[in-house]
């Protein structure tokens, strides 16, 4: 799930992909060319063969991680690879990836490892870490998924069914916002906020939940 302007992409299970217009309040269903321009602003084989890891965007690169591999790998906007970095996760399965460009750093979600960091991009130093490692706790619970806007952090956790929100610069954390089933995705802009939910995916406005009701 990418919320792009005023767009909403997304995918179910069955590798169908799904275009949400926030202005009209339309739902269509897209293919994966249509997907990957909203996403990257085009389309070739190098960035269709991206969609299945985690995504992290920022003004000039693509991020990556993948969950069985400890690597960040970075491409270019016409998805060319830049670089690897082995090891960067090293002790730690990286479910999802978020990138803070104005400070430089990564923030990752494992929710095997009961953990969220925050890592300098440069030096691969340890900035944050929030929870005990394999240790479910009240501080973390099973955090499934990270996404950075403005220099907020939003953490989806499923064992506390609820989305926390983290002060970048002071790693101070409260909940943001509370849900009735576990909660998989949450992503933000000044359009507007979604999560993915067990149920389906929920447009939030004043912490009411309107689900996208899609029609094919």
């Amino acid at each position: 799930m990418h919320l792009i302007d005023d767009q909403l992409i997304f995918k179910n299970n069955r590798k169908e992909y799904f275009k949400y217009n926030l202005v009209s309040d339309a739902i269509i269903k897209i293919n994966v060319e249509t997907y990957c321009e909203i996403l990257f602003g085009q389309y070739n084989y190098r960035l269709r063969n991206l969609l299945d890891l985690s995504i992290s965007l920022t003004s000039d690169r693509i991020f990556t991680s993948f969950y069985q591999n400890d690597s960040l790998t970075i491409y270019n906007l016409d998805g060319e690879l830049i670089e690897k970095k082995a090891d960067f996760f090293a002790d730690l399965t990286p479910y999802s990836i978020s990138v803070n460009e104005s400070k430089n750093e990564l923030w990752v979600a494992s929710g095997g490892g009961q953990v969220v960091k925050c890592i300098d991009l440069g030096t691969q130093a340890q900035r944050f870490i929030i929870g005990v490692f394999h240790e479910e706790t009240e501080v973390m619970s099973f955090p499934e998924d990270v996404f950075v806007f403005n220099d907020e952090v939003y953490i989806t956790e499923m064992g506390h069914q609820h989305v926390s929100m983290i002060d970048a610069s002071s790693a101070d954390k409260r909940v943001y916002l509370k849900t009735q089933e576990p909660v998989w995705q949450f992503v933000k802009n000044q359009f507007g906020e979604f999560v993915r939910l067990d149920s389906g995916i929920y447009r939030v406005i004043d912490e009411q939940f309107i689900k996208l009701e899609i029609k094919i």
